[in-house]
């Protein structure tokens, strides 16, 4: 284990600390934070982003004993004297996950014959096949009906407008064999489709995920 940085005590946290109660914790990157790890009242978003403890490169999971978490946790934060009590926890690296394709709905009427402007679109949830009829021609979307506002356009690539913009909602996907699990995060910073953007999910932890390259599906 690589200990994170050993960081100035935190001002007091009211309420008793305890660490979590589960055997098993899933985390998103080989980070471990202090929220995956203890229940404080009055943490803020920040530590409980704070990373505790690494694991090592190449390993799937890792099994530290209660007590050694405990520790951690107070090494980390002085003020916070987690109970140790029994047994281990057991750290499982999430599957690899992806974002899924950027789809879009409209904003605003086009007239058939048209252009599609970055401006007339919002992203909205990728739900099947595209209700409006489009065509990319001398780079740019072209109506070939009328389109209205709501109309969804789908996975379109839509010229001089990032793939995503910061605060956009995403979605993340991890498949393992025939199950898939759908997580909602938000975006940190604008991104390109075939990079890496830093989202934040709903428990407030920020991790790297891969945009798909143009083209590409889920």
């Amino acid at each position: 284990m690589i200990l994170g940085e050993t960081l100035l005590a935190a001002a007091a946290v009211p309420g008793i600390a305890s660490l979590t109660p589960v055997g098993v914790v899933t985390v998103a990157s080989r980070d471990i934070r202090l929220g995956a790890v203890v229940r404080a009242p009055g943490l803020t978003p920040a530590e409980r982003r704070r990373v505790v403890a690494r694991m090592p490169a190449g390993a799937a999971s890792v099994t530290l004993p209660r007590r050694a978490v405990a520790a951690l946790v107070h090494h980390n934060i002085a003020r916070l004297r987690p109970a140790a009590g029994p047994g281990n926890i057991v750290f499982r690296l999430a599957p690899v996950a992806h974002v899924s394709a950027i789809c879009f709905r409209l904003r605003q009427k086009v007239a058939r014959g048209g252009v599609v402007g970055p401006e007339m679109a919002a992203p909205a949830p990728c739900s099947g096949q595209p209700s409006a009829m489009l065509r990319f021609a001398d780079g740019a979307l072209h109506a070939t009906a009328d389109l209205f506002p709501g109309d969804y356009l789908g996975a379109v690539h839509l010229t001089g407008r990032p793939a995503v913009q910061k605060g956009d909602a995403l979605q993340i996907v991890s498949t393992v064999g025939p199950i898939r699990v759908v997580r909602a995060v938000t975006a940190m910073q604008d991104g390109r489709n075939g990079r890496r953007i830093f989202v934040r999910d709903e428990d407030g932890q920020v991790f790297a995920a891969p945009m798909p390259r143009s083209g590409e599906s889920e």
